[in-house]
């Protein structure tokens, strides 16, 4: 077992210790945020270990001289900016080029700029009595959050060019000889997997009277820029049907199963994902992430053990590495719902490519009579990377009702 295996499999058991503890009456609140805080440094652990394994740089941090550079470019650069720079035509310039460039972005929104800020804390003063502030936030867009990240998928930035994935598809063999034999020479194969970019857009429109109406424009920006863009990515990784432009997502990778013939019971519940523990991609139950819909969500919530304490829902989430519901799937048919699971004993995540950054292009010619401009944002994303294909990659579909 390597590093990374052992850390994820610490994660799962510390986080079903966790919601126990939570369910108990008798916990303390110290309890509780021991076990918090005990998870947080396994967690931290575990991607520190995921990075070496992929080879990913390690992050500067953040009490470093190196860090505290970038995180200062970082709070000096802002959304706003560049989306002037796309109004008017003009290059981004100041702080915010600056950071561009050290992301690599060349000119480009860098996806790190959408990543949410920790929260910092100051007494300010409130307006002046000579000023009338009557603007509340922004209500967000309702969006769901992320569910690629939920099953463990990770989304590495790539440079321009192809996004190349090297998989060792036939090991080379080992196993006991007799006195004098001679080993086995079966060459070991390797096989490349090639990920070209597919764009994913979107558009608003920009008014001079929306500047001047809302002071939080730039947060309103950052938030349903990335918001906006996850949510599109979530559902081409997950439900991308492979039919350009659509991007190969998880369903359409893994292998189809036709639905059960009775319907769901609790122990039948059990009884499909404890299947899916092959002693290879899953180990136990830790080793499992299940994605299903809101339908499937009904029927396992209401399904109870013969003593009636536990849900199946409930005893799946205590189990599993991870039990996420989720809209992003296919819709229920026939009276059954497919749903999927990501076996992760082996520690290779499933990789989607992201080029760099988000390009900001502006149209002032269109809505030119109504005093607009419609500013359209474009990322370039490929198809998820599965290291282990269908093995590693699993559907199941439960029938609902008769």
């Amino acid at each position: 077992m390597t590093e990374l295996q052992r850390l994820q499999r610490q994660v799962g058991e510390k986080r079903r210790e966790l919601r126990k503890l939570a369910l108990d009456e008798e916990t303390t609140t110290e309890a509780l945020e021991t076990a918090e805080t005990e998870l947080t440094l396994i967690e931290r652990r575990a991607a520190a270990a995921a990075r070496v394994e992929s080879g990913e740089p390690e992050p500067a941090k953040a009490n470093d001289a190196e860090g505290r550079e970038a995180r200062a470019l970082k709070g000096k650069a802002r959304v706003g900016d560049f989306v002037a720079a796309a109004l008017t035509g003009r290059p981004v310039k100041g702080a915010s080029a600056e950071y561009a460039a050290a992301a690599a972005a060349d000119g480009m929104l860098p996806l790190a700029l959408l990543e949410p800020e920790t929260e910092t804390r100051a007494v300010t003063p409130g307006p002046s009595d000579e000023t009338v502030t009557s603007t509340r936030p922004t209500v967000p867009y309702a969006f769901q959050r992320t569910d690629a990240a939920a099953l463990g998928c990770a989304m590495p930035t790539v440079a321009p060019g192809e996004a190349h994935f090297p998989a060792l598809t036939t090991a080379p063999p080992a196993g006991p000889k007799a006195e004098d034999a001679a080993a086995d020479a079966t060459a070991a194969a390797f096989t490349l997997t090639k990920r070209t970019p597919t764009r994913i857009t979107g558009q608003f429109v920009v008014r001079i009277e929306d500047i001047a109406l809302f002071p939080s424009m730039e947060a309103d920006l950052r938030r349903a820029i990335g918001r906006a863009i996850a949510d599109s990515m979530d559902k081409q990784v997950i439900d991308g049907d492979g039919t350009a432009p659509n991007l190969s997502g998880l369903f359409n990778v893994a292998t189809d199963v036709t639905a059960a013939s009775a319907v769901e019971t609790f122990a039948t519940g059990v009884a499909r994902i404890a299947a899916l523990v092959d002693g290879t991609h899953a180990n136990s139950w830790g080793d499992i992430r299940l994605l299903i819909g809101s339908d499937t969500f009904e029927l396992y919530a209401s399904l109870f053990q013969s003593n009636g304490d536990v849900s199946l829902y409930d005893y799946l989430a205590g189990k599993l590495g991870a039990v996420r519901v989720s809209d992003k799937g296919p819709a229920k048919a026939s009276n059954a719902q497919k749903g999927l699971a990501l076996l992760g004993a082996q520690g290779q995540a499933v990789q989607v490519p992201v080029w760099k950054g988000v390009e900001l292009i502006s149209d002032p010619y269109t809505n030119a009579a109504k005093g607009q401009r419609i500013v359209t944002a474009v990322m370039l994303a490929g198809s998820p990377f599965v290291p282990y294909g269908t093995s590693q990659v699993v559907k199941v579909h439960p029938k609902l009702s008769t």
